[in-house]
């Protein structure tokens, strides 16, 4: 039994990109243009993350780490968002 690894053929780079590699990117892109957003209307950026990666893929959560991108998985955020009483 294989595994299965999709590929995007063709992208900015000229490299091929995993789809959890776009996913990242994406989100590292969305979050820069929020913080542009943020500072043109005033806003203080300071300590806010504009754009969060929420996901259960381990390697995908390493390599936006390496990146520097807010990152969270799902179980994290359930227990934020559902404390246990």
């Amino acid at each position: 039994m294989g595994f299965y690894k999709e590929k995007l053929e063709e992208c900015s780079e000229g490299a091929e990109m995993s789809i959890g590699d776009v996913v990242i990117a994406i989100t590292e892109t969305q979050g820069r243009l929020r913080a542009e957003m943020m500072r043109a209307n005033g806003n203080d950026t300071g300590t806010t993350q504009p754009a969060v990666l929420v996901t259960g893929d381990r390697n995908m959560r390493v390599k936006a780490t390496a990146k520097h991108l807010p990152v969270l998985s799902g179980s994290a955020v359930k227990a934020i968002l559902q404390p246990r009483s």
